[in-house]
């Protein structure tokens, strides 16, 4: 009985010296900094006992704050992750935090540095004869990754009666189908220079003659937007 009674206080000794030894725990195992992600944040826990002595480690060029710090049971810390500069190549890096409850290690990508370009694409640039009662039509898209797009229109004709429109795919399948809609742009000025901003979409610019003869229309368009590079 008495062996029994040992066994259960050495076995109660052993459990009280466990809980009380420190476990380091951390809240992410990868953290991604985007070209347009300057920092992140993480958090260490001490989720046993005692006191979690903490220190962290950073390669090159990411860096932390704070970089050492004591835990006490149950207690936190929140970690920032930065960058001493942005590289010109795309980076896989590690975060090691070490301290006498572990060892946990971060994967963090970094995205290289990146430039904000603008960019023109001619979409047309010609003299078209179009005859009465006829349209021509030009299709051309905005992408999601095109910042700031817009449309330069400058267009001039010898005579009346001839209208240019800009038109999104719905309103287009309309206007073919003879229902009115609510053009983006359309004019009827013999010539006229504009610049009409855009959104992500197919879109179509249409010239139609609604005269009685042959009408000489020039037109030129490009397509301006900005893009990450």
């Amino acid at each position: 009985m008495k062996d029994v009674i040992l066994l259960l206080i050495l076995g109660s000794v052993f459990l009280s010296s466990c809980a009380r030894e420190p476990e380091l725990w951390v809240s992410k195992e990868k953290i991604d900094l985007g070209y347009e992600v300057d920092h992140e944040t993480f958090t260490v826990f001490n989720i046993g006992g005692g006191k979690l002595d903490v220190k962290i480690e950073a390669e090159e060029p990411l860096k932390v704050n704070p970089v050492s710090f004591k835990l006490g049971k149950r207690e936190e810390q929140e970690v920032t992750l930065s960058l001493s500069y942005r590289p010109t190549e795309d980076l896989k890096r590690k975060v090691i935090v070490r301290g006498n409850g572990g060892t946990s290690i971060i994967e963090v990508f970094i995205s290289r540095k990146r430039r904000l370009l603008k960019k023109k694409v001619l979409l047309i640039d010609a003299s078209f004869i179009i005859s009465p009662r006829e349209y021509h039509s030009f299709m051309f898209a905005v992408t999601k990754d095109m910042i700031s797009p817009s449309l330069a229109l400058e267009f001039s004709m010898d005579k009346d009666h001839v209208y240019i429109f800009l038109m999104d795919k719905r309103s287009y399948k309309g206007w073919v189908a003879g229902s009115p809609v609510d053009a983006i742009y359309h004019s009827s000025e013999l010539s006229h220079k504009t610049e009409i901003e855009l959104e992500e979409g197919g879109y179509y610019l249409v010239i139609s003659n609604r005269a009685l003869s042959d009408r000489v229309v020039k037109v030129k368009a490009i397509l301006r937007y900005q893009v990450w590079e």
